[in-house]
This record gives structure tokens, sequence and C-alpha cells, in this order.
């Protein structure tokens, strides 16, 4: 209603302007209309003179609105008095448009508090850097592990410790990893890097944790797992080259007192090369435990170049026709016509590996399969093998990729901390989902070999 009431007062008045002028033309040629010329003239004077005080007042009430909600001062509202009538929708409008920013002001503002205290007391550490490298936020996190030094700027990290502040200059994407030491402690921080744009800025967010307990728990336990199956490697081969070549000297001994025409002392001889044979096959065995270990060890640089999937899965499968066939197991395939760049050597060792897994976990049961599939996305090509075996159970899946761990009574526990190394190096990632009856092992690699992608993942 007040609109309509304020488009027809405008129209009047417009209306009565463009009226009044005619009128006046009109009475020109009738000199006893004098008085009605002045009248008329007066008429037109006053309706520009109330449209100027019309438009100057909403103006001034824009002006008004506008500097209130520019100067973030809200809780002020136009008031009608000394106003028309006519304004007061207008004023309504207005107020109604302060009150709705003044409401996502509040919102917003509490959505920031309540955010600021979420990132301070989140465990890990976390500043957000602008472009000019001050820093905006840091967290109690942050501040703990950086001491109780006061960061300004990006480049006050040098005063934490010489050199950090270039190192976090540097640092793109996720899992990059640096030692800090002080004298009273030290810490092993992980650091993952994002950039965004907030108001036609560029802010970057730094989030990290420490590490070291973690890293130090997993290297103690790949310690123990180490000397378990060195121990237990060395035991089983020394034991029985210990006990063969004390049987040989007994019967060495016994040789002295025996014409070759005799039948012990062929006996003997049988016994002295049952002994030797024992003692080359183990001997042989523990060579080869250790040759396990050099390669574990040694991985060379991958020789990177191009290679049809299905031409390397199926010269990788080849070798192992012969156990999947003794073991009843079926076999199915499912590649993409594509190729991959790798060191074919490397990748198809680590696929030889995930087949025999899957072979020695299937136990008594008759259905049998290993299911191979190969695909490629914009970013990486993605290979699984797949088996319906018993799955692997939650409490061990965690330390599947962890050298010396192993689930097979004579496993050295070296196959997949071998594949999780090549994976690496090839800039790749390798992960296992699990649950009984089905186990799937995945392998990412980039599309482009120059390109990378990270982590180990455990489902």
């Amino acid at each position: 209603m007040k609109s309509h009431r304020i488009d027809l007062t405008v129209l009047l008045q417009v209306v009565l302007l463009a009226v009044t002028p005619a009128l006046f033309i009109l009475t020109l040629d009738i000199e006893a209309l004098i008085i009605t010329r002045i009248t008329l003239a007066i008429i037109w004077l006053i309706q520009m003179a109330l449209l100027y005080r019309y438009l100057k007042r909403s103006e001034n009430s824009l002006r008004q609105a506008v500097k209130i909600i520019s100067s973030g001062d809200e809780s002020h509202f136009l008031r009608n008095r000394h106003l028309s009538r006519v304004h007061e929708d207008v004023l309504d409008e207005i107020n109604n448009a302060i009150s709705v920013f003044r409401d996502l002001k509040i919102e917003n503002e509490a959505n920031l508090r309540f955010f600021q205290q979420v990132m301070q007391h989140v465990p890990a550490g976390v500043f957000v850097v602008n472009s000019d490298e001050t820093i905006e936020f840091i967290n109690s996190s942050a501040k703990d592990l950086f001491g109780s030094v006061n960061l300004r700027i990006l480049k006050d990290l040098d005063s934490v410790k010489k050199g950090l502040t270039s190192w976090f200059r540097d640092i793109k994407g996720a899992h990059n990893v640096m030692d800090i030491d002080f004298p009273d402690r030290s810490y092993k921080i992980s650091v993952s890097v994002r950039q965004i744009r907030v108001r036609e800025e560029t802010q970057t967010i730094y989030s990290f944790k420490d590490i070291k307990k973690e890293v130090d728990i997993r290297e103690l336990e790949t310690w123990h797992n180490m000397l378990r199956i060195l121990s237990h490697e060395v035991v089983n081969s020394v034991s029985p080259i210990t006990l063969s070549a004390m049987g040989m000297q007994r019967n060495i001994a016994d040789l002295k007192g025996i014409t070759p025409e005799n039948d012990d002392y062929k006996r003997i001889l049988s016994e002295i090369d049952t002994g030797l044979s024992a003692i080359s096959e183990r001997g042989k065995g523990l060579n080869e435990f250790v040759e396990s270990v050099q390669r574990l060890t040694r991985i060379p640089e991958p020789s990177v170049g191009p290679i049809s999937l299905r031409q390397l899965a199926g010269e990788s499968v080849e070798i192992m026709k012969t156990n999947l066939r003794e073991n009843n197991i079926r076999l199915e395939e499912d590649l993409a016509d594509i190729k991959i760049y790798c060191d074919k050597r490397l990748i198809s060792h680590v696929m030889i590996n995930l087949v025999k897994n899957s072979i020695e976990s299937f136990s008594s049961q008759t259905d049998k399969t290993i299911r191979i599939s190969g695909k490629k996305t914009d970013a990486v090509i993605i290979i699984q093998v797949e088996d319906n075996g018993p799955g692997i159970p939650g409490n061990i899946r965690n330390q599947v990729f962890s050298p010396f761990f192993s689930t097979k009574r004579r496993g050295s526990g070296l196959g997949l901390s071998f594949s999780r190394q090549v994976m690496q190096l090839h800039k790749g990632n390798i992960n296992v989902w699990s649950e009984p009856g089905k186990t799937i092992f995945t392998l990412t690699l980039p599309v482009n070999p120059d390109a990378g992608i990270s982590g180990i993942s455990v489902v």
C-alpha cells in the first residue's frame, strides 16, 4: 500500500509539472488572466521544490543507509522523524536491509568465533599466511610446537630454527617431513600445504603434527620384527648345520677303524654325504634370505618407460600360472588397453608379489579366484589384485607393509615392504582393503611420470 502511495504521489507531481506550463502558455493570450498565470507559476515552482525535496530526502536516506552498512555499525536505524509520509515505506525497506546485514554480520562473526575455537583445540598445528607473508592465524598447537616465539610474519620461523622459513616457503602438497631439534625436546613434523583465495588474496594454510612418537614406535616394532625374523632364520639354519657337522665328525672318527671293504664304510659315507647336503641346503636358504634383505635395501632407481598394461600383467601372471593351476585357482582379468610409464622389471616384481600373497592366503576352500583389473582416470592409473580368500584381520592390517612382518610361518615379511618402496620410487602408492571373503590390493601410478601422488592407506 505504501509503495502505491509513493508511486501515485510522484506521478501526480510529474503530471502537475507537465500540465502547469501548458496551462500557463494557454493563458498568455488572455490579458485578464494575469493572476491565474501568477498562480500557475507559483504552483509550478512549488511542485518543483516538492519533487526536489522528495528526491533529496530519498538520496540522503540512501546515503545514510550506505554509511551505516559500510561503517559496520548496523545497530543504528534510519528514523522517519521530520520526513513526509511518502518516505515511510522507503525507510522501512532500508531499515529491513540494515537489519538483514546486521543479522548476517552477527551470524558470520559467530561462525568465525566457532571455527577459531575449534581450530584452537585441534591437536594438529595450523597457521595461515597471507600473500605478503604475514601470519593471519596460528592456533595453540602450533604455538606450543614452536615454543613461546611471537610469530607475526613467516620470517620469524628462523628464530625457531635457522632455515625453517625457507623450508616452509618451498614445500608443496602433503607428507612433507622435517626434524626440528631443541636442547630440551625434538620433533619430527609432517606438514601439508594448501592455498585458497580469500577476498582476492591468496592465503596459504599450513597444517602439521608431530609424528616422532608414532615413527619411533613403528621403528621399534620393525626392529623387534627384524630381530625375530633374523633369529628365527639363523637358528633354523645354524642348528641343522651344527647337528650335521657333529654327526659327520662322529662318522669320520668311525671311519678310521673301518676298511673300505666293510659294509659300514659305505653306510657312513652315505650319512656324511647326507649331512653335507643338509649343510648345503641350509646355507643356500640362509644366503637367499640375506639376498632378499639386500634387495629391500638396495632397490635401484626406476628406469621408466612406456609399456602396455595388458603386456605387463600378462608377463607377470605367466610366471605364476603353474602355481595357480596346481592350487586350482581361477584367474580373471579386466585390463584396459592403455599404456603406463614405469620400470617394467620392478612393477612386474610387485605384481608377482601380490599374486603370490593371494595364492598363499587361500585355505581349504574350493572356490578360489584371483582377479586382476586395471583402468585409467584423468590423473592416475589404477591396478588392482583381488582375491576371495579369508581376508586380513583388522588388528594386523596396518602392519602388512612393515618390513619383516609376516603372517606366514616361513615368510620373511619383505615382499609387501619391497612393493611399497617400489611404488614410492614411482611416485605412486599402494593400499589394501579387506573384509572376510575379499582382499583388494591397489597400485596407483601417475599418468604423467613427472607428476606424483603419495600416501599409503589401509582400510
